[in-house]
């Protein structure tokens, strides 16, 4: 008797254990796939106009091209067209706009056609470009550009007394390769968004502008530092007031902007690192909701990472195959914890689940395709995943 309950207890043990092993399983969905382009840094993820072709900004030198040959087999091939910074695009006829800035070459936008896989024309400019949108119709090109530092100037992420609001947001007409307007922005603008709200169409340009948060009474930096978020009025193509203040950025391709159209017509902007900032607690949100019609924040969501610790986004993507749902790459976690991808409930900000990356890398652009994978690309190693979220 005393065999069979051993056997019995034994036997409820392995269930038990298989039991665990099926709810992990099902919580955490695992990467499918993983390309190594070496000496590569891939960034944000543009879809061609043809399916199962996307391509990749390489933040070390030109683009890649990532296909999907048959179904679950992938290949890369590069393009090194220079030092591209970022890009938009393809526009209806195929033509990704790529900023690249070289030390000692000129400066401006590579106009690239996804065909011929060829550089077909040349923009120069005389600033420094960095992110870049087109208009919805089409027929312009909105570019965020540094006025200082230009090349040879000595660079501090602290925007010195003499180079305040020394930003410049240029709108190029395509069909003569011409400035037509600009606006000034604050210092360094760095990615550029624009969104069409019904009346009220704007450009929305996170920068590197910090301002250093000091309380009454206090030393200079014990409160911190703050990023400025400017935001252009299309029409008369002037900054609005008043101008929101979000945690400084700390590097390139940081405080990503995308549409939110959940409960309105707004933007998010992401955070990738909260700020503990005594007196400013709403900087230790990851995703602020801005109504751009009343350039305001509406709301924000604090994410947490898996261990429960506030963390903060580098990007976010609204899932179209699953209603309610956000993929987002966490910020400033662990670089070792396998699980920086959460999905989490648009509405809420709660985690629904997590996805398991296996330490092969820390996500900064997310792309999700037609049929409900994510494209990850991890600029520290060097890798893209290709991840099926499904739990």
């Amino acid at each position: 008797m005393r065999d069979k309950r051993k056997a019995y207890t034994s036997i409820s043990i392995i269930i038990i254990l298989i039991a665990v092993a099926l709810i992990v399983f099902i919580t955490t969905a695992q990467p499918a796939g993983v390309i190594h382009v070496p000496g590569s840094e891939p960034l944000r993820i543009l879809p061609d106009l043809e399916v199962d072709r996307y391509w990749i900004v390489n933040g070390r030198g030109g683009l890649i091209l990532l296909t999907e040959d048959q179904p679950g087999s992938w290949s890369y091939r590069t393009f090194p067209i220079g030092r591209v910074i970022d890009a938009t695009g393809p526009d209806s006829s195929g033509r990704l706009y790529c900023s690249f800035w070289e030390d000692i070459t000129p400066m401006g936008v590579y106009v690239f056609d996804c065909a011929s896989e060829t550089v077909v024309d040349t923009i120069y400019l005389d600033y420094i470009p960095r992110g870049l949108v087109l208009s919805p119709d089409e027929t312009k090109l909105y570019v965020a550009a540094w006025v200082w530092p230009q090349p040879g100037e000595p660079f501090a992420w602290d925007v010195t007394p003499e180079h305040p609001d020394s930003g410049i947001v240029l709108e190029i007409d395509l069909a003569t390769k011409g400035v037509i307007r600009s606006a000034t922005t604050a210092a360094m603008p760095e990615i550029i968004h624009y969104s069409d709200c019904p009346g009220s169409d704007r450009l929305l340009i996170s920068t590197h502008e910090m301002l250093v948060l000091v309380a009454e009474g206090e030393i200079p930096d014990t409160l911190g530092g703050a990023a400025t978020l400017d935001m252009i009025d299309i029409g008369s193509f002037s900054r609005l007031e008043p101008r929101i203040q979000g945690p400084f950025p700390f590097e390139y391709h940081s405080n990503y902007l995308l549409d939110w159209p959940l409960g309105g017509c707004y933007v998010a902007v992401c955070f990738p690192y909260p700020v503990y900032a005594r007196g400013y607690p709403e900087y230790q949100n990851a995703i602020w909701i801005i109504d751009p019609a009343g350039n305001e924040v509406v709301r924000t969501l604090r994410i947490t990472d898996p261990n429960g610790v506030s963390a903060g986004i580098f990007s976010a993507v609204i899932s179209a195959v699953h209603e309610d749902e956000v993929y987002v790459s966490l910020g400033q976690i662990d670089t070792e914890m396998d699980q920086a991808i959460l999905v989490i409930d648009a509405d809420s900000g709660e985690t629904i689940r997590s996805i398991d990356v296996g330490g092969e890398g820390w996500p900064s652009f997310l792309h999700e395709t037609p049929d409900g994978r994510l494209i990850a690309c991890c600029a520290a190693t060097s890798k893209i995943l290709i991840i099926d979220p499904e739990p």
